[in-house]
Order: structure tokens, then sequence, then C-alpha cells
């Protein structure tokens, strides 16, 4: 109990700080100057404009793939590099010889995987002109032969 008394004025104190210094539009903001709203291009009322507009969410979400792959690649490469050799020596009783090699494996694949889909993605690209096509198509191969791992064992 005691912690918890101890612990709501430390997480005041900032709260408190963001509510005075930060603000809405820079037009509320007490300290920032004409020239300084000049300077980066706001118009007085923008902010609430900006309310009233709607959300792009076609075009935002068109954007968020890359934000996706780019979160998947580094969950997988944390997952093979800090992951994968704890688990195969604590729970497989591997020495450290075989897991070196085991723990390479999955890179050297990603390797062999990644110069082989850039390959087909430029013959595929040379074939049909169509760029966004030539990617997705290994992308959608790729994670089709991936998905059905599971089922395979499973």
């Amino acid at each position: 109990m005691r912690s918890s008394c101890s612990v709501s004025p430390v997480l005041r104190g900032p709260c408190f700080f963001v509510l005075c210094v930060f603000t809405n539009s820079p037009e509320q903001h007490r300290r920032i100057t004409p020239q300084e709203t000049a300077e980066i291009g706001y118009r007085v009322g923008d902010c609430d404009r900006s309310k009233h507009c709607a959300t792009r969410w076609r075009k935002l979400m068109h954007r968020m793939w890359l934000v996706t792959v780019d979160f998947c690649y580094s969950w997988l490469l944390w997952v093979y590099l800090t992951w994968l050799p704890s688990y195969l020596k604590e729970s497989r009783g591997f020495d450290l010889e075989q897991l070196a090699l085991f723990t390479a494996l999955p890179l050297l694949a990603g390797v062999i995987g990644d110069t082989l889909g850039g390959t087909l993605s430029d013959q595929i690209f040379k074939m049909t002109g169509r760029l966004r096509f030539a990617r997705c198509s290994i992308l959608v191969v790729g994670l089709g032969g991936l998905a059905r791992i599971p089922g395979a064992y499973g």
C-alpha cells in the first residue's frame, strides 16, 4: 500500500508538466511568437479546420504494410538471435558445436530466401513490367508456404 502512495505523486509530476507545457495548437501556447508560427507554416485556425476533415484511412492503411513487414522481420530476427540458442541449449541439451550449426541454419536459409526472392521478383518484373505484382507475388507465395508449416506438424 505504501508503494502505491509514493508512486502516485511521482506520476502526477510528469503529468502536470505535460499538461502545462503541451497544447493543442501553437496559438494556445503562451511562449510561441508569431514569427515562430510563420516559420513552421502554421495559420491561425489550422487545428480547428483539421478537426472537421475526414481521416483518410485507406491512404493510411496503404502505407502501414511496410511497418507491419518491418515489425515481423525484427521480431523473427530477435527470436533467431536470442531465443533459439537458449532454447536449443537449455531445453534440447545441444552442445556448443551443435548450437552454432542449428542457430546459423535459419539465418542461412533467410539469406538464400532473400536472394532467391529478389532474383525471382526481378525476373517477374522484367516479364510483366508491373513492379507491385512482382513484389507481392513473391510475398504471397512465401507467406502461403509458411502458413502451411504448422499444418504439416500438427
